[in-house]
């Protein structure tokens, strides 16, 4: 979308300053997303079908209650809110999250950081490194040195 003036541009920021990471703000209807993957998802639902999507989101479903679980099976480890289904952040109250989060990456994920926690943004290939991802998290509570400092990703602009 064009805006004739920076003014016009104005009315159409989102902020939202009641989110687990931080201040949430954005110039686009479709939040951090453009277009493009807008329209991706358009094509894919309707290459897809009712039966297609549904059996999608059923392995979503049931990923994420498998990551919820076990993210709970970990001491010291704590689900931020009850999320709506496949979008969701952890953290810790007594471990420094961020030291986990740097024995994630050398393990090869690759975790958005937030204010509160680590976030998951669960889609259905994540039904087949579940339990690779838990193992590797189980390990990176019980090996943590200190944080190398990573800042957030999300609500660093507060």
């Amino acid at each position: 979308m064009l805006y004739r003036s920076r003014d016009l541009l104005q009315h159409q920021f989102f902020w939202y300053d009641d989110w687990p990471g931080g201040l949430y703000a954005s110039g686009t209807a479709a939040g951090t997303r453009s277009a493009a993957p807008i329209a991706g998802a358009w094509a894919a639902i309707n290459h897809l079908g009712v039966d297609g999507y549904m059996r999608l989101a059923e392995i979503v479903r049931d990923t994420s209650t498998r990551f919820r679980a076990g993210i709970a099976a970990i001491d010291g480890l704590r689900l931020t809110h009850e999320p709506d289904l496949s979008l969701f952040e952890f953290g810790s109250d007594t471990l420094d999250i961020g030291a986990v989060a740097d024995v994630m990456d050398d393990r090869g994920w690759n975790l958005d950081r937030q204010q509160g926690g680590l976030h998951l943004m669960i889609s259905p290939y994540h039904a087949r490194v579940v339990d690779e991802f838990l193992a590797d998290l189980a390990f990176a509570v019980a090996n943590h040195g200190a944080s190398r400092g990573v800042d957030a990703t999300y609500g660093g602009v507060v």
